[in-house]
Order: C-alpha cells, then structure tokens, then sequence
C-alpha cells in the first residue's frame, strides 16, 4: 500500500466513494479513508427515493440538483460497468397527498411553474394533477383523499445496499486504496502537501484532501468548524414486510413516507430530528411516531411486521445549502459535504464537480452560494419553511 497518495478522500458514504472512484479514472492514486464501513453511516440510512425540488425554488443548489438527477441514469449504467454489478434503479412515480385547500393551490402552483423550466430540469417533472377519486382508482388502500394528490411519475428509488457495494467496487477496481475502520484524528496543512494524522498516530501524506466526512467535518480542522459549519439532524426510519400488498407510488403526506422497496417490502420514513448530538441510535418514540404516522395514511399496515429498523445522522449545514469546493485559506483542501437529505440525488454531478476542481481548478458549474463559507443559521418558520438569519 502507498504511503504518498496523490489525493486522500476522507468519508466513505456515497459522496466520498463517487468522488474517489472518479478522481482515480483521473489517474490520481487515491487512498480513502473511512471511520467505520463504508455507507455505513447516514448512506445506508437513506430510503434511495430520487426526487427534484419544488419546481418554483430556482436557486443555485437547486438547479445543481435537477441537473444531477438528470445524469443519475448513465451514472448508474457507467457504474455498472465498472463494478459488474446491476444497480436496481425504480420508476416508481410519487404522490404527493393534497390534505388541504392550501396544499391544492400550492400543487396548482407547481404545475405552472413546471412548465417553465429549462429542459435540463424539466425532465425531472412529469406531473398531473389527480382528483380524490383519480387516487383512490390508482391506491385505493389510502385512508382519506383530501384533495387529491399531485403525481410526478418522474421519481425512481434506488436500491441503496447494492448502489454502495456498486461504488466499492468500481473504486477498487479503479486502483482507490479504501481503509476502513481508520478514523482520522486531524490534518497539518501546508503550501504544497497536506498530512493526515490517524487516530492510532499515524500520518499519511498528499498533494491534496477531499474531506466528505459528513456530521464530522467540523471536527478534522479549526478552518471546517470555520467554513462548513454543519448539525447532525437523526432520521429514523423502518421496513415492512407486506407480501399481499404494495403501494404503486411512493407516497408522501406532510407526515408519513412510504416507499415501494420491491421483493414484498415497504420502507416508512422518516423523522427529523433536531439537536441529537452524534446519537445514531433508533428510539421507541421515533418509531413509534412513523408508526403512526403511516398507518394513519395507509390502516392496513398497522397489521404487517417490521423486519428492521435503522438511524442516520443527516450532515445539515447551518443554511441547508451544501459545501462544494476549495476551503479557504487553503490550496489543496477540499469539502463536499452537507446534502442533507439529498446526498443520492446530488451524487453524480458532485463527483463531477469535485474532478473537474481538484484536477483543472475550475468547473463548468454555477456554484454560487455553495463554496464553503461562513454559514448563517437556519430558522424554522411558523409555516414550517426554513430561512437563513
């Protein structure tokens, strides 16, 4: 094993499993670093569903976003390639449930505002409208119909266990050194090269440093604390085993999710936990409350059995917008890191960009806002939408 990588990844999730595995078809030699398994953490935690933003929200990270899961298809194909693995992508569609008066107008507004959109987003948009009896006709297991639901048939869901040995593979065979259980305890910054210390004391030198670590970002060097301010946000979330019976779509409510997994399984999710601290751990309240939640949605579920349930810690940024860039105060430090909720959709084009700044020192994308940055903090509005003060 080399000593001197060209670059030193440090996370094993999906973001820093693509950026690795694509920094190496650079023909970087590239050594990855993970603290525990890779995808281990709030990776494997992910319910795989691949949906775009409210086509109204037209800022920087959202456009990324819609641009990246534009690629995701012949990302995956690429993937498959390189690793020999089939990497389940579903078109399962997405209802979104119209509980109120207020949830209809919104859903109005968004198909509108679809029509507007640059092709390289709309694509991510094929909506209808459907009324209460339209819904009952395509998941007539639902409880109450509200006011119908909008559907986007354009959502896939992806099978996560399979996409995380998928980028395992394709990293290994592209030459990426992947060291697990290997916790990184600090790094000494310097003009031209950079040291990472492990825990067990042990350095590790390089030209450069992408730094993908998640919830822990902030604790590798006092300019991340600085300029990628980042929460842990737990998300709980459980499967079910429902031989007889499936939803057609995901479906979505203010309060409960439901994900068609395929092979006679549901995955209901999620909770959003604020303040947990690095507490990974499932508890009976979060589950409960999902419980609840969905069956409430969809009575019939309240009679299957869960067959596993799981944590994450979600890396929120103090603004929600993600980092993605060169630190400052640094030359050969770089941050993907604080996609929240979005990290699987966000992937493919994260990689690219991560390739194109580490290798050129420029992108072809738009990253106004998201460069790492001294972040302003996010406040909950009484309408539940967030904002930066």
């Amino acid at each position: 094993m080399s000593q001197n990588p060209d670059i030193i990844v440090v996370g094993g999730g999906v973001i820093g499993l693509a950026c690795a595995w694509k920094l190496a078809q650079q023909s970087y030699k590239v050594t990855l670093l993970e603290r525990s398994e890779c995808g281990s953490e709030s990776s494997s935690a992910s319910l795989g569903v691949l949906a775009p933003s409210a086509a109204k929200q037209q800022q920087p990270s959202n456009i990324l976003h819609g641009q990246s899961l534009g690629m995701f298809t012949s990302f995956i194909s690429e993937l498959e390639a390189a690793s020999g693995l089939s990497v389940p992508l579903y078109r399962r569609g997405s209802l979104r449930l119209l509980a109120q008066e207020t949830s209809y107008q919104n859903a109005l507004t968004e198909l509108e505002s679809a029509k507007h959109l640059p092709a390289e987003r709309a694509q991510n948009y094929e909506l209808e409208l459907l009324t209460p009896k339209q819904l009952l006709q395509v998941e007539p297991a639902l409880q109450d119909p509200g006011y119908g639901a909008l559907l986007n048939r354009a959502v896939s869901v992806v099978e996560v266990p399979v996409l995380i040995e998928a980028l395992i593979r394709a990293c290994k065979s592209a030459g990426v050194d992947i060291r697990t259980g290997t916790t990184v305890s600090g790094l000494t910054l310097e003009r031209s090269s950079l040291t990472v210390t492990l825990l067990h004391q042990e350095n590790i030198c390089a030209k450069q440093a992408l730094i993908c670590a998640g919830v822990w970002t902030m604790q590798l060097h006092p300019l991340l604390a600085r300029y990628c301010a980042l929460e842990p946000v737990r998300g709980q979330a459980l499967e079910i085993a429902s031989p007889e019976w499936s939803p057609r779509h995901i479906i979505k409510s203010k309060r409960a999710y439901l994900v068609p997994a395929g092979k006679g399984r549901i995955l209901l999710g999620s909770t959003t936990e604020f303040n947990p601290g690095f507490n990974s751990h499932n508890t009976f309240h979060g589950l409960q409350e999902i419980w609840g939640r969905t069956s409430a949605v969809v009575p019939r579920i309240a009679s299957y059995r869960v067959t596993r349930y799981w944590a994450g810690l979600r890396p929120a940024a103090l603004d929600r917008k993600l980092f993605l860039g060169e630190v400052p105060e640094t030359e050969n430090l770089f941050v993907a890191s604080g996609h929240y909720k979005t990290g699987f959709g966000f992937m493919p084009i994260t990689a690219k960009i991560i390739a194109q700044l580490m290798t050129d020192g420029e992108t072809e994308y738009k990253l106004d806002g998201l460069l790492p940055r001294v972040a302003k903090a996010w406040v909950k509005g009484k309408n539940g939408r967030g904002c930066s003060s």
